[in-house]
């Protein structure tokens, strides 16, 4: 499965690429990790990637609640 359909790395678009993150972002990926990751990428001026990378790690740390999973953890 490959990522064809996402937007290559783009600065006009990108415009916080490599840049540390701020607490406000941060605190909009919180609020609105339900829409869209490519929103949310628009939004933030990050590539779909680094999204997804921070909110799975926001989730993992327990500042974003993961879904309810359908199987039980050992």
């Amino acid at each position: 499965m490959g990522n064809s359909s996402l937007a290559k790395y783009d600065p006009s678009i990108h415009f916080n690429h490599r840049t540390p993150w701020l607490a406000e972002d941060v605190d909009y990926l919180v609020k609105y990790n339900k829409d869209n990751r490519t929103d949310l990428s628009m939004a933030l001026g990050r590539t779909y990637k680094t999204i997804a990378d921070k909110i799975y790690n926001l989730k993992k740390s327990g500042k974003i609640q993961a879904r309810n999973c359908r199987y039980e953890k050992p």
